[in-house]
């Protein structure tokens, strides 16, 4: 892990008042990935992009594991479980439409609009964040 992924992967974890010490590594690396939003409760939480990018990568023909593989995570350090896992999920959101719509119950309120902002939103996902955020504030 370089230290552009490191320093990527403590912020993720510093939301959740974490450190890299609370994390194995394979998790850690995967934290560096601009692919994961952040990690709960033993979960690596994807961002949208990914599960876009992994829908548009399994309509092409690619396997879920090899799109996993694609989009620069280690599949052997990871498992295959947590890419097939990935994968069905962005399988299905893909199907049902809700992968290309946002809506304010895709953004977490309680984060500060500072936090929000190093994540590098675009206009619209900030437009949905300020809707939760807001729904969350009342």
């Amino acid at each position: 892990m370089n230290e552009e992924q490191k320093k990527k992967a403590e912020d993720k974890l510093a939301v959740q008042g974490l450190t890299l010490k609370n994390v194995t590594l394979e998790i850690a690396e995967a934290l560096g990935n601009d692919y994961v939003d952040s990690y709960r409760k033993g979960h690596l939480i994807y961002t949208r992009e990914f599960y876009q990018d992994t829908y548009k990568n399994i309509e092409k023909g690619m396997t879920y594991v090899e799109s996993y593989k694609a989009l620069g995570f280690d599949v052997d350090a990871l498992g295959v479980n947590r890419a097939n896992a990935a994968g069905k999920r962005a399988a299905k959101m893909g199907k049902n439409g809700e992968l290309f719509r946002l809506s304010p119950g895709d953004f977490d309120g309680t984060v500060s609009l500072k936090d929000m902002k190093k994540k590098g939103v675009n206009d619209e996902q900030m437009y949905a964040y300020l809707q939760a955020r807001c729904m969350y504030l009342e």
